[in-house]
C-alpha cells in the first residue's frame, strides 16, 4: 500500500478561510481502489471538519470530490474512471492542489424554516 510522500504544503494569498494546498504524494493504491492519501496537516489546514468537500486538482486533472476517513486514513477518492481519463495509477507520483468547495460548503449550510415556526 502506498504512503504519501514528500510533502510540502502552501497556503496561497487568498482569504484565510479558504485556503489552497499544494503538495506531492504517491498515488494510493488498496486492492483496485485508489485514493489520495491527506495527511492530518492538511486535514487541519483546510479547516472544514472531517469530510471537507473539496475540489481537486491531480496533475493538472480537477474535480469535485469529498474527504473521508478509510482505513483509518484521510483520503479521497480516485475513480477509475478518472484513472482512465488521466492515466493515473496506484503508485504513480501526483501532484495535489486542494481547495475548500466553497459552492458545495454553502449548499450544505442552508437550512430552511419549517413553517410552525415561522
Amino acid at each position: 500500500m502506498a504512503q504519501a510522500t514528500d510533502i510540502s504544503i502552501h497556503l496561497a494569498r487568498i482569504p484565510r478561510n479558504n485556503p489552497v494546498i499544494e503538495f506531492t504524494a504517491t498515488m494510493s493504491l488498496s486492492g483496485r481502489n485508489t485514493g489520495i492519501e491527506l495527511p492530518v496537516d492538511v486535514i487541519g489546514r483546510l479547516g472544514a471538519g472531517r469530510k471537507p468537500p473539496v475540489i481537486v486538482t491531480v496533475n493538472g486533472d480537477t474535480y469535485r470530490s469529498t474527504g473521508a476517513v478509510m482505513g483509518g486514513r484521510f483520503l479521497i477518492p480516485f475513480s477509475s474512471d478518472k484513472r482512465k481519463e488521466t492515466g493515473i495509477e496506484g503508485g504513480d507520483p501526483i501532484t495535489v492542489v486542494l481547495e475548500i468547495d466553497a459552492e458545495a460548503t454553502r449548499e450544505r449550510r442552508v437550512v430552511g424554516v419549517v413553517e410552525s415556526l415561522a
